[in-house]
């Protein structure tokens, strides 16, 4: 039995897409794995090393001028819009099955079990983003209205059977996408999701999967049950055979949606915390900055939406500009969408330095940092100019609660070049940016759960939360996040508080990271 697995994805997924294919053939490495690539390889990466079996670029879809039809989406839309040419594609060179999963899953059991769920008489199965009813109406606005709006299947996975009606499917569903697949809510459309809500209905042979180890993502997590299995992990029974990490990140949905419904769920945010390490590992930081090849003109400038929108409604605009990305096509194009050329966007501002050391000094732990470098003198000048020279070193720690390691996973190497510490990078920008200084603490929870400490922050009191965790809310026994409690940890584990006072750990949540999480300790 022959399987493949595609994905699609521009160049700031790649590191997404790397633990995808290093995980999947950890579990099965006799499934073919194809990478379709929505972007342009920048010279720094060999796409030979990588671990695909096929890269496929965007650049040979069959349709001339590709360059155009390539123009007439952003990004997101271009990634969901050559999925129903890979799967055609893959159908005709004789696979047997055709899986596509999102670039953002990690595949913790073998994804071929999935086959087995599919009935002989089906040919296409498909999950839906929830299997259960809302219990509240906040869940009912976030997520069942957001499943009505951008579809109620999540085309992060597809699984399709190489018999006739898969490959009628996947004729049906490549048309829909080669001409509608954009983000138009008020017309109905959400690239390729929303076209799958009709496909129940239009075919009888495209069968639903209730599987719970299946898709599990922030927006069903809080709904489910997961539990350790051995050596791996089960949801509500099943094997957790993949979770779907969509936009995880420090500042992402994922996290906001997964805080909002499984806040204090511990395997949910171990998972998460594993995640973010193994997508770290793969270049996450440096990988997630780099700005799409096909999102700004050959100048650099990038693409206003308004551009995209009106050259995909003019028949003429493709006429005559086959390539509207060249620079001679540029300024025509510019002047007659009624634009006199837009300026690149996100520009950072460098905060004032002096401001920025006077801050970052505050979070700074003199006494943690002497006993360290076992310094003969509490000298806090010397310490204070010492460590700037060797901040970003996670050996040598500033605040016992500020974990380098976690924090660096995502700030990228050249703005660690501009900061001499992650308290420097933390105070002028991590912090507004909605990074965390540790696994453990979460500053829009942290001031959400403690009005005292937020109003200190609004009066200037304090500079931010984490100022006021590490100083004086840990000791009071306040949680820095919904799912681990420092002194709680400590209390429950006297071996690890004897390590934390005789300076061997620098705290119970280090010990988590390190062992305790492979010990199963009790988190809080």
């Amino acid at each position: 039995m022959r399987i493949a697995v595609f994905t699609s994805f521009a160049i700031n997924y790649l590191a997404k897409a790397r633990v995808l294919v290093k995980t999947l053939k950890e579990q099965n490495s006799s499934i073919d794995v194809i990478a379709i690539v929505c972007d342009q390889f920048p010279p720094s990466i060999d796409a030979t090393n990588e671990l695909f079996d096929q890269i496929w670029m965007v650049e040979d879809y069959p349709v001339n001028p590709v360059q155009g039809w390539i123009f007439s989406h952003n990004i997101m839309e271009l990634s969901t819009a050559v999925k129903g040419w890979g799967l055609t594609r893959l159908l005709d060179a004789g696979y047997d099955y055709v899986m596509y999963l999102d670039p953002d899953c990690w595949i913790l059991a073998d994804p071929a079990k999935i086959i087995q769920l599919l009935p002989p008489d089906s040919s296409v199965g498909v999950v839906p983003h929830t299997t259960k009813p809302a219990e509240s109406d906040e869940e009912i606005r976030i997520v069942e209205t957001s499943s009505l709006r951008h579809g109620i299947y999540n085309l992060g996975f597809l699984l399709v059977r190489n018999d006739a009606g898969g490959r009628k499917l996947a004729e049906w569903w490549a048309a829909r996408l080669d001409r509608y697949c954009i983000d138009d809510f008020a017309n109905g459309l959400f690239t390729d999701q929303r076209w799958f809500d009709l496909a129940l209905g239009y075919f009888d042979f495209v069968k639903v999967i209730r599987h719970s180890g299946i898709d599990v993502a922030s927006w069903n997590v809080g709904q489910r049950m997961l539990t350790r299995n051995g050596g791996g992990y089960s949801v509500d029974g099943d094997e957790l055979i993949f979770y779907h990490f969509s936009g995880v990140g420090p500042k992402s949905v994922h996290r906001w949606v997964r805080d909002k419904f499984a806040p204090a769920d511990p395997l949910a945010a171990e998972l998460e915390f594993q995640y973010e390490r193994l997508i770290a590992d793969c270049g996450q930081a440096e990988l997630a900055a780099v700005i799409p090849f096909y999102d700004q003109y050959s100048d650099g400038v990038r693409v206003p939406p308004a551009h995209r929108t009106l050259y995909r409604s003019c028949s003429d605009f493709l006429r005559r500009f086959p390539n509207p990305y060249e620079a001679s096509l540029l300024e025509s194009f510019r002047h007659e969408a009624g634009d006199a050329g837009p300026t690149n966007a996100g520009v950072t501002v460098r905060a004032d330095l002096g401001d920025v050391d006077a801050r970052a000094r505050r979070l700074f732990d003199a006494e943690f940092y002497r006993h360290q470098v076992r310094a003969a003198e509490f000298d806090p000048d010397n310490l204070w100019t010492e460590y700037k020279s060797v901040g970003w070193n996670s050996k040598v720690l500033g605040n016992r609660l500020f974990d380098v390691n976690y924090y660096r996973l995502f700030v990228l190497e050249r703005e660690r070049d501009e900061y001499p510490t992650p308290l420097h990078h933390y105070v002028a920008v991590g912090g507004d940016a909605g990074l965390s200084p540790s696994w453990i603490y979460n500053d829009a929870y942290y001031l959400g759960t403690y009005p005292d400490v937020r109003e200190a922050v609004r009066s200037g009191t304090l500079i931010c939360g984490f100022e006021h965790f590490s100083r004086d809310g840990v000791n009071e026994g306040r949680d820095g996040c919904a799912y681990f409690n420092e002194r709680s940890y400590l209390n429950r584990h006297p071996d690890v508080a004897l390590a934390v006072t005789e300076g061997r750990l620098r705290s119970g949540e280090a010990h988590y990271i390190e062992c305790g999480q492979s010990e199963t300790r009790v988190l809080r």
